[in-house]
């Protein structure tokens, strides 16, 4: 099994929902694939399941938010059940030299297929 800790941000404050996948493997590669691809494109991707995600770590009903793209995902770390770590997706700074010195405007997207793979 992996959990998938999602942080998505929404009016400039950070959520962190996990989400478990049953059957799926941190050693099968379409197994990251997928979990991946349901928080960038899938169903998981669309601020109508974001905000119901959201609500629900705020102990409130589902909103019925609309369907769009305002509320950003900013991170997806995948874990098993041996605390293995790895991170799936992140967003990178833009020509920051020092990290803790950016902002939300100064981040871009870097598809997990671009970046190097690690363990945390």
């Amino acid at each position: 099994m992996i959990i998938a800790e999602a942080t998505l941000i929404q009016d400039g404050k950070a959520y962190t929902y996990s989400m478990p996948y049953v059957g799926c493997s941190m050693s099968n590669e379409d197994d990251l694939y997928l979990v991946e691809s349901m928080w960038t494109d899938g169903n998981y991707s669309c601020d109508c399941n974001r905000a119901a995600f959201i609500a629900q770590l705020r102990g409130e009903d589902d909103p019925d938010a609309p369907c769009g793209n305002t509320i950003m995902l900013l991170s997806l770390v995948a874990t098993d059940e041996e605390h293995t770590r790895r991170v799936l997706l992140y967003h990178k700074p833009l020509d920051v030299q020092d990290e803790r010195d950016w902002t939300l405007t100064d981040l871009i997207i870097v598809p997990a297929h671009e970046m190097p793979r690690w363990e945390v």
